[in-house]
């Protein structure tokens, strides 16, 4: 085993707005940190990078409240989980495989799961291959590599950033990310920065964008991941599908932020499983409790942000599949500007 760090506990002392009592389990004689609060069906909220269980501090309260158990796991090398030093131990397998120790451990059922970022090619290779411990999926910013697929410039000029800092600025880069106004972009900055005393202790997210598949298959799981979009139907015929179903979308939003819309509660809404879509950026899936409105879950109404649109966001989707049997899943895109 290379070196391993723990993040001294005082460093999160003061974060704003994350009360939350830690847990751990062993996974290879690394211990590993989640959030786990209130009671009844599960859902587990898998964050990305340079990210960390911080991430949804906002909508973990909410859940509980709600009535679901919220479960937050860092994965290794990030948040309040150990941190191995050297850079070629990180592999996308080796989190796939802890956070499956996570799921196994805990016995976790009922699982809805939510996927950010890099938490997608890592949650939903458990929901394709433990099958009967999900019941719904919420796919927000993310994605699984295919055969064939593009590339943005964008996601280039970002893996070539990150590879060339050994002290990623984690902390910055989720700060410059914000779109919202009236962030303070100080306290966002110090909270991601948190988890990583030195540079050392950053091998985790450095090592995501070097094992980006386009780039480093192997490391990056490319085949495995074509595999789960195909059983998800997100292959080359579930995008052209996907882009069919984006066209049918409303394109406005609603009402600015506060008022109330009888069109945002999913139980009485016509489309049911297609929803007004959120006009905002990436930095608003983050900071954001409204992101999870769109799996129908009872905590409350969602807005627009302060004018109804984001002309510098960019344009994601957010994808909610009720599991089940693969064949026959329905499938509902919301498009995100």
């Amino acid at each position: 085993m290379s070196d391993v760090a723990r993040t001294p506990e005082e460093r999160f002392a003061t974060l704003p707005g994350y009360p939350f009592a830690p847990h751990y389990l062993d996974w290879q004689g690394l211990r590993m940190h989640y959030v786990d609060e209130g009671a009844g069906k599960p859902v587990l909220l898998l964050h990305g990078e340079p990210t960390w269980s911080y991430l949804y501090r906002k909508m973990i309260p909410l859940l509980a409240a709600a009535g679901y158990r919220p479960i937050a796991p860092d994965y290794i090398g990030f948040g309040k989980s150990d941190k191995v030093t050297e850079d070629g131990w990180y592999t996308i397998e080796r989190h796939i495989q802890s956070i499956r120790w996570l799921i196994e451990s805990l016995d976790l059922r009922d699982i809805t799961l939510v996927v950010h970022d890099w938490g997608g090619p890592i949650g939903l290779r458990q929901a394709v291959d433990i099958p009967e411990r999900f019941e719904r999926l919420v796919i927000l910013n993310t994605w699984l590599h295919r055969e064939g697929a593009q590339v943005s410039e964008d996601l280039r000029k970002w893996r070539e950033y990150a590879l060339g800092r050994s002290d990623l600025p984690c902390g910055k880069v989720v700060a410059r990310s914000l779109r919202r106004p009236g962030q303070d972009l100080a306290a966002v900055e110090a909270a991601y920065e948190a988890p990583f005393p030195d540079a050392a202790s950053k091998a985790g997210p450095r090592r995501f964008p070097w094992c980006l598949p386009f780039a480093q298959p192997v490391e990056g799981n490319a085949e495995d991941q074509a595999r789960c979009a195909q059983a998800l139907g997100l292959g080359q015929a579930g995008a052209r599908d996907l882009q069919r179903r984006r066209r049918d979308l409303p394109r406005r939003v609603g009402p600015p932020l506060g008022r109330p819309d009888p069109r945002r509660d999913l139980r009485h809404h016509p489309r049911r499983r297609t929803f007004p879509a959120r006009r905002g950026g990436r930095g608003n899936r983050r900071q954001d409790p409204s992101a999870l409105k769109a799996t129908g879950l009872p905590i409350g109404r969602r807005g627009t942000g302060r004018d109804g649109r984001n002309p510098a966001a960019k344009r994601f989707f957010i994808l909610v599949l009720r599991f089940g049997p693969f064949a026959g899943i329905p499938r509902t895109a919301r498009r995100i500007r």
